[in-house]
């Protein structure tokens, strides 16, 4: 049975990206890069956005590259011999506890998902029902407006937080505070930032008034569409990408 769904309460920068997760179609997209996402797309097809754009290269590129981070701070904490709690803030429909977690499971001890209710209210209504609710259950949802979003410290865990789309959704400052609470509230972590692009506007400076120092970065430069001569679009463009692994600053 399919579900009535408010399409209008979830964000567009949601819905783009679970479209460039779930979907498949294309010579190039072979099969979707998350499995839950494929299948709320597939029951739900209302879901998707009523037309493509460059945006959605950037994701999964996103995607890519913080499951790339996740593993590394994985397998640190393995070699230190300790364990995480991972948060998700502003995942939207992303299933890392599905598609990551059961290989982490010795590492990542608690996994929360920090969004708003209305993103919140819907995942977990399309979730508990499907082939995925029993891994579904196993989450902690905290529901939280945008500028409360934050985490807590756990003694016998480390965070690892992972801060997704936060440009799409939050302005500069914003994002700004939204660190600053982190550094006040788990100054031990470990931050995996959707950073903002512009190095002036977001620059490492910046960061270390609010607590943190970049320990690794990766930044992908835009990439428009190849068009041909007939004005048919051969590939799509793909959107700048930011991410930054921070850590707490220490001087």
């Amino acid at each position: 049975m399919r579900l009535p769904i408010d399409t209008q309460a979830l964000p567009l920068s949601t819905r783009w990206s679970l479209y460039a997760l779930g979907s498949v179609g294309g010579s190039r997209i072979n099969s979707p890069l998350d499995q839950v996402a494929a299948w709320v797309l597939r029951t739900h097809p209302e879901l998707t956005p009523l037309s493509t754009n460059e945006a959605l290269g950037g994701i999964r590129t996103r995607t890519h590259l913080i499951d790339a981070f996740i593993l590394e701070e994985a397998e640190r904490a393995r070699l230190e011999g300790r364990t995480l709690s991972f948060w998700s803030l502003g995942s939207g429909f992303d299933a890392r506890w599905w598609r990551q977690l059961p290989h982490l499971d010795d590492v990542i001890t608690r996994y929360i998902e920090v969004e708003t209710a209305s993103v919140l209210a819907i995942k977990d209504l399309l979730l508990r029902t499907s082939p995925f609710e029993l891994a579904w259950s196993q989450v902690s949802l905290r529901e939280e407006d945008l500028e409360q979003w934050c985490a807590e410290p756990e003694p016998d865990n480390r965070a690892l937080i992972v801060a997704e789309g936060l440009p799409e959704r939050l302005e500069l400052e914003e994002i700004a505070e939204l660190l600053q609470r982190l550094h006040q509230h788990v100054p031990d972590a470990t931050v995996i930032l959707d950073a903002p692009i512009s190095r002036v506007a977001w620059s490492r400076g910046l960061l270390r008034t609010l607590g943190w120092t970049v320990a690794a970065e990766h930044h992908l430069r835009p990439c428009a569409p190849l068009i041909a001569r007939d004005g048919r679009e051969i590939c799509p463009g793909v959107h700048p990408v930011r991410l930054q692994r921070l850590v707490p600053h220490r001087g």
